[in-house]
């Protein structure tokens, strides 16, 4: 919009200073027109208007300078005003980057433009209306071509931030994943006034099987980890390898005893893992930490999570004390 404002006040300023002089009230439209258009998009740019709604807002603008430009050319049949009609047609479409406020802009020009080119009449008649309606094919094929740049590029965002945040060998989410998402957990947790659960697991024998057996193995090993965890989970938790042989779990609401847990998701390991089958790799070892968003953070339950864990491990059975003064898990 600002565009054509500036294009509108420059195309008044040329029509006065070269001549043939251009009717008064053309020139004063112009004027008017490129004044509301800036005024117009500075308005929007201000207010932050909605993408959507500025794709119909420019519409309108357009086909309002169309008309226009139509009007003119009943006033002062030159040439030169369907020039800037055609122009301005052919360059919208891409500029909208929406299809419907497109497709109702051009059904107004068309109709528009072509009303004025009978009432007007001429031998040109139809070379002006076939030029109008390949203008807006023209048009439509720009914003085509965009709409699917937009798209294209839309998905290799996507692709790229889903590349960071995720583990790429295991498909979980990374660490810097876990911690983009867990603000939006907490959140939600606070807003339906529900406990959170921090779980740290630990793959144990890993390195060992590793150095003994190659890092191939450890791989399929860390795999079938992840496929147990996702499967002993709900699908509203997250999951995330940590680091290694590490994988932490968040989980919103009544989540299962700790000893539970670790029993189930011990099972499903033992059952999709060969290598846990055949003892080449021990359980995974399961700490647990419970608070609710007001008084813990992420952090502090991460830690609380990964001491109960080696407690577990070490034969002690007793979940980390909180400040509370309430267990953690008994």
């Amino acid at each position: 919009m600002t565009w054509i404002g500036v294009l509108a006040l420059v195309y008044s300023a040329v029509n006065t200073l070269i001549p043939p002089a251009t009717v008064l009230v053309i020139l004063v439209g112009d004027v008017v027109l490129g004044v509301v258009l800036l005024l117009g998009a500075w308005w929007l740019a201000r207010h932050r208007t909605a993408p959507g709604r500025v794709a119909w807002v420019f519409g309108g603008a357009v086909t309002a300078v169309c008309v226009w430009g139509a009007w003119a050319y009943v006033d002062d049949p030159s040439p030169v005003h369907l020039l800037y009609v055609a122009i301005l047609m052919t360059a919208f479409g891409p500029m909208t980057a929406a299809w419907r406020p497109f497709v109702a802009a051009a059904v107004v020009m068309f109709v528009a433009v072509s009303g004025v080119l009978v009432y007007v009449g001429g031998r040109s008649l139809a070379s002006w209306i076939i030029g109008m309606s390949a203008a807006l094919a023209v048009s439509a094929g720009l914003l085509r071509i965009r709409m699917r740049s937009i798209r294209d590029l839309d998905r290799a965002e996507r692709a790229i931030v889903e590349a960071s945040t995720r583990d790429q060998l295991t498909g979980v989410l990374n660490r810097h994943g876990l911690r983009d998402r867990v603000p939006a957990v907490w959140a939600d947790a606070h807003r339906r006034a529900e406990s959170v659960a921090v779980f740290f697991l630990d793959v144990h024998g890993l390195k060992h099987a590793n150095d003994t057996h190659g890092h191939d193995l450890g791989d399929i090993v860390l795999q079938d980890a992840a496929r147990a965890i996702t499967k002993t989970v709900r699908g509203s938790d997250l999951v995330a390898r940590w680091g290694g042989d590490e994988f932490v779990i968040v989980s919103v609401g009544q989540a299962l005893p700790c000893d539970a847990f670790a029993t189930r998701l011990n099972e499903l390991f033992t059952g999709v893992s060969q290598a846990r089958a055949d003892r080449k790799v021990g359980e995974i070892s399961v700490g647990r930490a419970v608070g609710t968003p007001v008084d813990m953070e992420f952090d502090r339950l991460l830690r609380e999570a990964d001491s109960d864990m080696y407690a577990r491990r070490s034969g002690a059975g007793v979940g980390v004390v909180q400040e509370r003064g309430d267990l953690v898990d008994g």
